[in-house]
């Protein structure tokens, strides 16, 4: 049986947006823009190392090897490392190999220790491995915010894919409102969690939850986006987590249903494809005339968000 491998596009890209030819995790499998979590697939959190979140990485466990082709078209990686927040071990090595050769390494990783920073020379390489490591295999390992540079492309072009910011909350609570005022739920600038920037948004929501979010002034031009994102970290009683826009002068209501549950105490990035999302009948999602941005939030407790966003 053959396999066939494909180098990477030119460009600057979140590594975790590209396949491995191979991955070997230790326990559960590799987990993109996530913690490993554990035995089962997608039941990480957002990646935390040393109270750092990232919302783009890759969730290993030492005793992991990952490999990708890239066919002599790359010339640098850079990502920082760290174990993850979530399940304190180690210490841990990271290794980056440029095909057999080291191309940097972290030397020992302690449990709470900031995020490490780590560039490779890859120029002229055929195949990258990533490798974690530790005495006792099974700590929660991460690669955070790995960017492959490939082709000839300038330092400061950007990372692929491209993200737009619509709220990231550091200038308060940036009008946020509730769609429904008799159902209830409060918002306010908060610290605790945030993904960009030094704030996010603190929220308390009804049991039966309700819609955050708000009208917008002038029309939100989205054409060329794919999908909404936004990230939460849940508080004592978890919470859904679902996405809805309005469009166009008669402000119609279109969501796309499918209410993203996370439990308590646990983080992740809500994502919402705009070809997910339904509008009544003779209505057009025209992303060109977005009207409004609404996150639902429930179950009676405090959830934090924060960065929705537009990729």
């Amino acid at each position: 049986m053959a396999t066939v491998v494909t180098a990477p596009e030119d460009g600057r890209r979140h590594l975790s947006t590209i396949s491995p030819v191979t991955s070997v995790n230790a326990t559960g499998p590799l987990e993109p823009d996530q913690s490993n979590g554990g035995a089962l697939e997608n039941d990480g959190n957002l990646i935390t190392i040393g109270g750092q979140v990232h919302t783009r990485g890759l969730g290993t466990t030492t005793g992991s090897e990952l490999l990708y082709y890239l066919g002599g078209r790359c010339s640098r990686l850079v990502t920082d490392v760290g174990i993850d927040d979530e399940a304190p071990g180690g210490p841990a090595t990271f290794t980056v190999y440029a095909d057999d050769a080291v191309a940097a390494a972290s030397g020992p990783v302690t449990s709470g220790e900031a995020p490490k920073p780590l560039t490779a020379d890859l120029t002229g390489t055929a195949w990258l491995r990533l490798v974690a490591e530790s005495e006792t295999t099974g700590t929660h390992a991460d690669w955070a915010s790995p960017v492959l540079t490939c082709g000839d492309v300038p330092d400061d072009s950007p990372v692929l894919p491209e993200s737009r910011t619509l709220f990231s909350f550091e200038s308060g609570t940036e009008d946020f409102t509730i769609a429904n005022p008799g159902d209830g739920g409060t918002v306010a600038q908060s610290p605790l969690f945030h993904t960009e920037g030094t704030n996010g948004l603190k929220v308390s929501t009804p049991v039966a939850g309700n819609w955050f979010g708000r009208p917008l002034a002038t029309p939100l031009d989205l054409t060329g986006a794919t999908m909404l994102k936004f990230d939460l970290k849940a508080g004592d009683a978890g919470t859904v987590g679902e996405i809805a826009v309005q469009v166009g002068e008669a402000f119609s209501w279109c969501q796309g249903g499918l209410w993203t549950w996370t439990n308590a105490h646990s983080s992740r990035t809500i994502t919402e494809r705009f070809d997910q999302i339904s509008c009544p009948t003779g209505i057009t999602l025209d992303r060109s005339d977005i009207r409004a941005v609404w996150v639902f939030l429930n179950t009676g407790g405090e959830v934090f968000i924060d960065n929705i966003r537009a990729e």
